[in-house]
């Protein structure tokens, strides 16, 4: 019950430092980095809670008239290089070890 609980604190703060500053994930990452052992469950818990909130703060942003056409192109533009590389990282990450994966993150993350 408590680690529920604090899950979804993490959660709460991860949303309101990225509503904030556009880089909340941290607070998460370091959390999930502690408790999801296996990469697959590191990976597949990461993509759906930053998913979420993209789309929580798209939504937001939408409704503040934030997008224009000229953003609108962008976002078009973008999605190419966003599935080719979300495929590309799909094969490679079952090919690296987990330590390995989680020097890279805490690397990036300092």
């Amino acid at each position: 019950m408590i680690q529920q609980i604090i899950i979804v604190l993490f959660l709460v703060i991860s949303y309101f430092v990225q509503a904030l500053t556009g880089f909340g994930g941290i607070t998460l990452i370091i959390y999930a980095v502690n408790v999801l052992k296996e990469k697959e469950s590191f990976r597949s818990t990461m993509s759906l809670i930053f998913t979420t909130m993209s789309v929580l703060m798209i939504s937001f942003q939408l409704g503040q008239g934030v997008y224009t056409p000229k953003v609108n192109h962008f976002i078009l533009l973008s999605l190419a290089p966003v599935i080719v590389t979300g495929i590309i990282a799909n094969k490679g990450a079952s090919k690296i070890n987990t330590k390995l994966m989680l020097k890279v993150i805490y690397e990036n993350l300092c």
